[in-house]
């Protein structure tokens, strides 16, 4: 993959979406020390079978944009 393609993330079970927060943020690159905290991002929490999990995915200098489907 290359930083011009779309990045997909997928849940690799089936389970129940339960939790959705978008934070908006910066787009710093993600190296930046404090990126994490204050870059664009969105929680998911979802519970499975095997338990329950929150996917934090966060913008940054190339990955500008979060869309999110799953609620």
């Amino acid at each position: 993959m290359n930083a011009f393609n779309v990045h997909v993330n997928r849940f690799p079970v089936a389970g129940t979406v339960g939790y959705v927060k978008y934070v908006p943020g910066k787009k710093w690159f993600a190296f930046a020390p404090k990126a994490s905290e204050l870059n664009e991002r969105f929680y998911v929490g979802a519970e499975t079978e095997y338990g329950r999990f929150v996917l934090c995915q966060i913008a940054g200098i190339l990955a500008r944009r979060i869309v999110c489907k799953a609620s």
